[in-house]
């Protein structure tokens, strides 16, 4: 998904004034952008903060903006910088992503046991392994989409996430 054409074409006009067409970039991106915060950090309300925040700097600093990488990139850049002063290396996995529906209370047991090994396991993992498996597997970044946020070479992201999913996979064993 390269809409980097169509989202040049709404950055000039936002340079040229018309700044209504921000909302454009918001509608497209605040969901993936939310998704990643949300994965690393694990607080809906913080995440949501954070991602508003994230998208009101990038409309003010919007003239710094060079096209270098793609303005997904960026504002998730923004993002996880901002996130990173505030929460720092704090971690919280009360909202873990996964799935919800009518469950019986053993079922919703064995959900909160599931949550509480992944995220016991998710802490385990190196910083490096778990910002590339928040923004891969989690917030459904492309590896040139995370290469552009992290900036390592798509390779080292590639094996980074291998080294993640090993990882989370062999932690997880027991209950999986």
């Amino acid at each position: 998904m390269n809409n980097g054409s169509d989202d040049t074409t709404v950055i000039l006009a936002i340079k040229r004034g018309d700044g209504e067409r921000f909302k454009e970039l918001i509608y497209k991106y605040k969901d993936r952008v939310f998704a990643v915060v949300l994965a690393r950090w694990g607080d809906r309300l913080f995440s949501e903060e954070v991602t508003h925040d994230a998208f009101v700097t990038a409309y003010l600093q919007l003239h710094t903006f060079r096209g270098e990488s793609s303005f997904l990139t960026w504002v998730t850049r923004i993002a996880l910088n901002r996130a990173s002063r505030v929460y720092g290396g704090r971690k919280s996995f009360e909202n873990i992503p996964i799935p919800d529906g009518p469950l019986t209370p053993v079922e919703e047991g064995e959900r909160r046991q599931l949550q509480e090994r992944f995220r016991e396991c998710f802490e385990k993992l190196p910083e490096r392994l778990q910002e590339v498996l928040s923004l891969i597997a989690l917030g459904g970044f492309s590896y040139e989409e995370a290469h552009g946020v992290i900036g390592v070479p798509v390779g080292t992201i590639r094996s980074r996430l291998h080294q993640a999913r090993l990882q989370m996979k062999v932690c997880m064993k027991d209950v999986l």
